[in-house]
């Protein structure tokens, strides 16, 4: 009764704020005035018709942004000025991109090496046991040995959700966490997001137009760069 409770009170609280940002990235589209929520205990979800207005909010609170904006972004209802994939990465924030080749791998690495990237002064045993724990977590028949460019998408798609997850952080940020993955892998990746928003975890979905709504607290469209709440529950509403 006293984890429900903890749980329940903890889904009012706000892990992860966008207020008013503004970007305006050469490449990419706009983002006018943008507003978005993450609460603990929590699944938001953001969704677009334009993939570049995606890529620039994926680009902003994953903190790979190139290019300047505007803004609060706050977290734990703190402001934070120097918002970037450092500060998320000390906070043990899962990142989980839409470009798994390039921003999440490097098809030049071993898998044990792709899966090890953020282990530091741990023995080989611990090193070898981590790994196999993650493979095995995943469902992927590989040594850890070979090359990342031997794997297909899905597998590379869950090797890395799975050491994103394994960080245990309170957040979790997924752009389009559904691709590459068959049928199956959809259906127990969702069942995984849920159990860890029962947990208690911040979870934020960019993209996955195929992602099961009913899940989601909040969701968002964004629309001409501006963004608008869809649906809000109860549960989160301030």
């Amino acid at each position: 009764m006293e984890r429900k409770t903890e749980v329940s009170d903890k889904r009012k609280s706000i892990c992860l704020e966008i207020k008013g940002i503004n970007a305006y990235p050469k490449n990419k589209s706009a983002i006018s005035n943008a507003d978005i929520k993450v609460n603990y205990s929590s699944i938001t979800i953001i969704r677009s018709a334009s993939d570049g207005a995606l890529s620039t909010i994926e680009d902003i609170v994953t903190g790979m942004a190139e290019f300047s904006y505007n803004g609060s972004v706050l977290y734990d209802n703190c402001s934070i000025n120097n918002y970037n994939s450092i500060f998320l990465r000390n906070k043990k924030a899962a990142i989980i991109p839409e470009d798994k080749n390039f921003r999440a791998s490097n098809s030049n690495l071993t898998v044990e090496q792709m899966l090890t990237v953020y282990d530091r002064n741990v023995s080989e045993k611990e090193i070898k046991l981590h790994v196999q724990q993650i493979i095995d977590n995943a469902s992927v028949n590989i040594d850890s040995k070979e090359k990342v460019s031997s794997l297909s998408g899905g597998m590379l798609q869950r090797l890395i959700i799975e050491r994103e997850l394994a960080l245990n952080g309170e957040l979790i940020i997924l752009s389009h966490p559904l691709q590459a993955l068959d049928v199956s892998a959809q259906n127990e990746l969702c069942r995984k997001l849920v159990a860890l928003k029962d947990s208690g975890k911040a979870i934020l979905i960019i993209g996955a137009g195929d992602f099961p709504l009913s899940f989601c607290d909040r969701i968002y469209h964004i629309d001409d760069g501006r963004s608008f709440c869809e649906y809000e529950s109860p549960e989160v509403r301030q």
